[in-house]
C-alpha cells in the first residue's frame, strides 16, 4: 500500500520528500506539489485496516501538531465494506468522525491490486487530487452527518 500511495501521489504531480520523524513516528509517505506560487504538502500514514484507524488518527493528529496546518493529512487503509466504514464513523455518536473532521484529516482507501485510491472522509486542499481519486471525489461525509443528525435528534441530544 505504501507503493500504491506513492504512485497515486506521483500521478498527481507530487514529489517525495524525506520523511520527518514526529515524536518517534515517521509518516509512511510525505510529499509535495508546486503549482505557480502555491505548494501543496501531504502526510500519509498507512495502516492494515479499520482496527488500526484510531491509533493512526492519533498519530496523524500528533503529526499535524508538529508540522502545522498547511499540509494535508491522510490515513490510508485497504478497501473495506462501506457498512464497516459507516459503523466505525458513527460509533459513540460519531466521536471519531467529528474529531477527524475538526482536525481536517482524511481517510483514503487504497486498492494496490487495481491501482486505485478513494477518498471517503475529508477533502484535500489540493483540488487536483480530487480528479485522481477513483470515481472522482465522493466522501461519506454527508451521509454519515445525516445519519448522526438523525440519531442525535432521536436521542434528544441535538
Amino acid at each position: 500500500m505504501v507503493a500504491g500511495t506513492k504512485e497515486f501521489l506521483e500521478r498527481a504531480g507530487y514529489r517525495p520528500l524525506p520523511l520527518p520523524e514526529i515524536g518517534g513516528v515517521a509518516p509512511d509517505v510525505y510529499g509535495s506539489r508546486t503549482e505557480g506560487r502555491q505548494t501543496f504538502g501531504l502526510v500519509a500514514l498507512i495502516r492494515a485496516g479499520l482496527g488500526q484507524a484510531v491509533e493512526g488518527y492519533a498519530q496523524l493528529a500528533a503529526a499535524k501538531a508538529a508540522l502545522g496546518d498547511d499540509l494535508d493529512y491522510a490515513l490510508v487503509l485497504p478497501p473495506a465494506p462501506e457498512f464497516e466504514l459507516i459503523r466505525f464513523l458513527t460509533a459513540d455518536k460519531g466521536k471519531w468522525f467529528y474529531h477527524v473532521k475538526k482536525l481536517r484529516l482524511m481517510m483514503w482507501l487504497c486498492n494496490p491490486e487495481r491501482n486505485t485510491m478513494s477518498c471517503v472522509v475529508g477533502a484535500p486542499r489540493d483540488r487536483l487530487l480530487e480528479s485522481h481519486f477513483l470515481h472522482g471525489y465522493h466522501p461519506l461525509d454527508s451521509y454519515v452527518s445525516t445519519l448522526l443528525s438523525k440519531e442525535l435528534m432521536k436521542d434528544g441530544d441535538f
